[in-house]
Order: C-alpha cells, then structure tokens, then sequence
C-alpha cells in the first residue's frame, strides 16, 4: 500500500500506513519462500 501511495506521488510515512491498516485489520501482500525441491521428482524422467 505504502508504494501504491508513493507512486500516486503521495508522500506519506510507511509507519502510518502501518498503523491505520491495522486499524483497519488490512494485510500486505506477503511473498513467501518459493518451494525447493531436494530430491528428484518421480515421474519426470530421473532415475532413483
């Protein structure tokens, strides 16, 4: 949210953006750890 406003060109501390989005029980977009794979997929050509 807080770069969504920046790029209007609104000029706004993220700490208040922080705060009135959990006022408003509002969550960012939260990017997870993308999956790692340890061990060859069965069924896809490997061997093992």
């Amino acid at each position: 949210m807080w770069r969504h406003l920046q790029r209007e060109g609104t000029e706004v501390a993220r700490c208040t953006v922080e705060r009135l989005m959990r006022l408003e029980g509002l969550k960012g977009v939260v990017r997870g750890e993308k999956k790692r794979f340890d061990h060859p997929q069965r069924g896809r050509g490997e061997t093992g």
